[in-house]
């Protein structure tokens, strides 16, 4: 009875020990500890089977050691003489049953052992766990880092490829540039060759204009001829010989010879004397003289701001805002800074520079310019759905390259001809300028 009492109080204990055990795993290790409670429940279980059964072996044993002591009955032991053998295994047998016995241990001691070793197992898993944290942690920075890294490469990768599609991109915008100037450097000597050989300007815009394959628009290589023989009429009306420090500035001919070579310097140096001397005129004069100095500076401004259009373009659109401000009623001017704004991508100040033109020009001095304006504002209402009057306006400007005959076709001996003329334009460049521009005082052909 006691022996049960012991048993109970240690079911107790046990109960106790794993009520603790299991609030700390839960606290500790959360969803993760219900897993190792049932683990420590089944050893716990198992370590209970083994003490109740050992228990039940021990009183086993006890029962039989008792029946063994008690005094057998005299006529039993007279039926059994000389039975030393039986005696001697008896008694090997006491001695294993006393030493099983003294190694037997008591329930106290038994459940103190197996808490210790639960504690040890305990211990174990803390530390399984706890290694389990840190290499999580540690595979989870070197995770981080890594993506990080990848996120570093791949955002210098993108870096370096947009600097290289950039750089590809000014490469190419630049050769375009490059190509375009040498075109119209190459239309100049055209030009200046067609002129040069007594072509007349309608002819020779067509000429060109057939060369050119469209890569320039009409308005473009109407302007370029129109700009050059402006140029050639100021050296041979001997403006640029009036310029007080005329021995420190280029010749005529060499400032056009350049510009057929792509320098446009010598022309521009001699167009801003010309224009500083104009203004400076213009400063003494007064009434009517006063305004047709200003005008004269204007047109010197609108070559210029030709001229430079394709290699300073602020030089130019400086040059065409001053033709405007000096002859608020110049045709040319307005239509030259159209364009410029044009070009600038300004389409608002363009339209209204175009709708200026139109009103200012007329059909007879200015035809080309009224049909370049035209052309830009029949673009403009297309876009902003007005067709009609887009219709009206495109219709004008085609009547007038029509009659122009800029579109005409040049028949098989022209095409020859000018063919042969294009081949060998820089051969006869010296020749064609002879025949354009004057001698000039001090000269020596």
């Amino acid at each position: 009875m006691l022996h049960e009492l012991d048993t109970q109080n240690t079911v107790t204990q046990f109960a106790t020990q794993y009520e603790k055990i299991h609030d700390s795993i839960v606290s500790e290790f959360g969803v993760q500890g219900l897993y190792m409670m049932a683990l420590l429940a089944l050893f716990i279980f198992t370590i209970l089977i083994i003490h109740v059964k050992s228990a039940i072996d021990t009183l086993r044993e006890g029962s039989v050691k008792s029946n063994k002591n008690f005094d057998q009955p005299e006529h039993l032991l007279l039926e059994a003489p000389n039975n030393t053998q039986y005696e001697y295994e008896n008694d090997d047998e006491t001695d294993d049953v006393q030493q099983y016995a003294e190694e037997e241990l008591s329930p106290e001691e038994e459940l103190s052992k197996s808490l210790v070793e639960v504690s040890s197992v305990s211990d174990d898993i803390l530390n399984i766990q706890a290694d389990y944290a840190k290499l999580k942690m540690k595979m989870s920075n070197q995770a981080r880092r890594q993506k990080q890294s990848l996120s570093y490469w791949k955002q210098q990768y993108e870096q370096q490829l947009t600097e290289i599609h950039r750089e590809e991109q000014i490469q190419q915008d630049l050769s375009e540039e490059q190509r375009r100037k040498k075109d119209i450097h190459d239309l100049v000597c055209m030009i200046l060759n067609l002129l040069g050989r007594g072509v007349s300007v309608s002819k020779t815009i067509q000429a060109v204009f057939f060369h050119n394959q469209e890569r320039f628009t009409e308005q473009e290589i109407i302007q370029l001829v129109q700009t050059i023989r402006d140029f050639i009429g100021l050296c041979n009306a001997g403006h640029f010989d009036l310029l007080p420090n005329r021995d420190n500035l280029p010749l005529n001919k060499e400032a056009v010879y350049a510009w057929a070579h792509g320098d446009t310097t010598p022309c521009l140096t001699l167009l801003q004397s010309y224009l500083n001397m104009l203004m400076e005129q213009s400063a003494r004069e007064e009434g009517l003289i006063k305004d047709m100095t200003y005008a004269q500076a204007a047109n010197c401004a609108c070559i210029m701001g030709n001229i430079a259009r394709l290699t300073d373009m602020e030089l130019a659109h400086n040059s065409f805002e001053l033709a405007t401000e000096l002859s608020p009623r110049s045709t040319c001017a307005w239509s030259n800074l159209a364009d410029m704004y044009s070009a600038e991508q300004n389409k608002e100040r363009a339209m209204i520079a175009y709708q200026t033109v139109l009103d200012l020009g007329d059909n007879i001095m200015y035809s080309w310019q009224l049909a370049n304006a035209q052309s830009n504002l029949a673009d403009y209402y297309e876009k902003l759905g007005v067709g009609a009057k887009a219709h009206e306006l495109r219709q004008n400007c085609y009547d007038f390259y029509k009659d122009y005959g800029i579109r005409m076709p040049l028949s098989k001996a022209e095409i020859a001809a000018f063919a042969l003329i294009f081949s060998q334009k820089d051969n006869n460049l010296d020749g064609s300028l002879d025949n354009l521009i004057a001698t000039e005082p001090g000269y020596i052909m």
